[in-house]
């Protein structure tokens, strides 16, 4: 299942997007503490996404960029 997020994000002057911080539904700010890697990747409903693996809080994950619909999400295990 995906949780669709916000996502606050940098531009860098090459055009890079960097995500900074991520709100959650329930209004929950985290920042990221460092971006490890910018992948393609499948999503689970078969849609070409990038996958942003991040570090939040310690803890390893990764957020998605869909950028047909134009909305940032997680997948929910």
């Amino acid at each position: 299942m995906n949780t669709f997020i916000d996502v606050f994000l940098k531009h860098d002057k090459y055009g890079n997007k960097v995500p900074m911080f991520i709100r959650w539904n329930n209004g929950t700010l985290y920042v990221i503490d460092r971006l490890r890697k910018v992948s393609r990747a499948v999503s689970k409903s078969g849609m070409q996404v990038l996958k942003y693996d991040v570090v939040i809080g310690g803890h390893e994950t990764s957020i998605f960029e869909d950028r047909y619909l134009n909305k940032w999400y997680v997948e929910e295990k």
